[in-house]
């Protein structure tokens, strides 16, 4: 019985990538009615099966290559990565996939999310063998706000400290330096809608600002294929 439930969104799903546009929006439709979200579960096997085979193919085809790698590299991204494509050998694959030319973006809610899906160990491999880490705000979870604290490191700065034997004695000033974290977990936490703190390597951490996709340069082209890809007609906006 299992075996059919799940094969019912699956044949749903190659059907929308098959099918002419027309066809394609009535099937979209059926996807989108209120079982749609118990659905979209049903599919997360095919979805993580298809993004494996893509991974698989990619390597392969890097080293094909006369330089092992693919030029210009592959991009996937596995937006919701426990919950939408779970690729349980990711944490080995990614350690030497950008090496051949095989980039991966992946992200997660929280680290108790992929240690549920990969274990303490395997969630710890990920993160090592992933290059660059990007953390925006509003996480809660304390363990993770300082693990990212310490990761930012840690920095000098001066400190000033004045003195006085009463009311109208003669002040003394000391200058000193103290060792502070970068970021502390409160300052993580709350950064700013716009902001993203960047990780990368043995950098020392990078304040950025995001872009809204809306202000994009290319944003027509991609609205366009939102709308295709939804099934969407009528006159594009400006």
């Amino acid at each position: 019985m299992s075996l059919r439930i799940d094969a019912i969104p699956v044949l749903l799903v190659l059907e929308v990538l098959v099918s002419e546009p027309p066809a394609r929006t009535s099937l979209c439709r059926v996807l989108l009615k209120p079982q749609a979200k118990q659905q979209a579960a049903h599919a997360v096997p095919l979805l993580t099966a298809l993004a494996d085979h893509m991974l698989s193919t990619e390597q392969e085809l890097a080293l094909q290559q006369p330089h092992k790698r693919l030029d210009p590299p592959a991009s996937n991204v596995l937006d919701e990565l426990p919950n939408a494509t779970p690729i349980f050998r990711l944490p080995n694959v990614i350690s030497d996939s950008a090496g051949r030319g095989v980039l991966i973006h992946w992200n997660t809610q929280s680290l108790a999310q992929l240690e549920d899906l990969y274990g303490l160990e395997g969630a710890r491999q990920l993160v090592d063998n992933t290059t660059t880490l990007t953390v925006f705000g509003g996480l809660k979870d304390q363990r993770t706000l300082e693990w990212i604290s310490l990761l930012t490191g840690q920095h000098d700065r001066r400190r000033y400290q004045q003195f006085s034997d009463g009311l109208f004695a003669p002040s003394r000033t000391s200058v000193g330096t103290e060792t502070v974290p970068t970021y502390r977990p409160g300052e993580v936490r709350t950064l700013r809608r716009n902001q993203v703190l960047v990780i990368h390597r043995h950098l020392r951490p990078i304040l950025a600002k995001v872009l809204d996709v809306s202000r994009r340069p290319d944003w027509p082209a991609l609205r366009r294929d939102v709308r295709s890809v939804r099934g969407v007609r009528g006159e594009q906006g400006s």
